[in-house]
């Protein structure tokens, strides 16, 4: 039915195959700085990480640590509210 608004569990990204020499995790970690470099780490932006993770092969723990990662090298706050 099209009248049903989409839900963002639904975020598929599919398989993301980086090439060879390319680091996933590596490029998760960019993709962590990115989403804390506002200042601010939601759980949207956690639950991206960890679709495109899946996408990318990595485990959920090696995300998490991106994350940590991430979130540890600047002042960033994480909201754990959902809006």
């Amino acid at each position: 039915d099209d009248d049903e608004p989409e839900v963002e569990d639904d975020l598929h990204f599919g398989v993301i195959d980086l090439g060879e020499g390319a680091d996933p995790y590596e490029i998760l970690c960019g993709l962590a700085d990115i989403g804390c470099s506002d200042g601010v780490l939601t759980w949207q932006e956690i639950g991206i990480l960890h679709a495109l993770g899946d996408a990318m092969n990595i485990s959920r723990e090696m995300v998490s640590a991106a994350l940590v990662r991430a979130s540890n090298s600047s002042n960033v706050n994480v909201e754990l509210a959902e809006e």
